[in-house]
């Protein structure tokens, strides 16, 4: 799709994509923080933070899939051997 498509339309296509993905993942995001704002239970706040990962997850899977469908985007990530899913990491991008 991506090869056929002048350029200054892909980009806006892409910029459409990517503003209702954040809106349509925003949302939900936004209300589960509420939520986990204003009941101070451990147990509820600890089940509204893995729900926020789980949505910011899906968020950036969306925008993988629609940059990997409008653009071939292909991934090469280094140095992530030692790395545990169960650590916060900081992330750094210079893009």
């Amino acid at each position: 799709m991506h090869r056929y498509l002048p350029a200054p339309v892909l980009g806006t296509l892409s910029r459409l994509v990517l503003a209702a993905n954040t809106v349509f993942w925003a949302a939900p995001l936004f209300a589960v923080t509420f939520a986990k704002m204003v009941i101070p239970l451990e147990g509820w706040r600890q089940r509204c933070g893995r729900a926020m990962a789980r949505l910011a997850g899906m968020w950036i899977t969306c925008n993988n899939i629609s940059s990997s469908l409008l653009h071939g985007t292909q991934w090469d990530i280094d140095g992530v051997d030692g790395l545990s899913t169960g650590r916060s990491y900081l992330v750094n991008s210079n893009h």
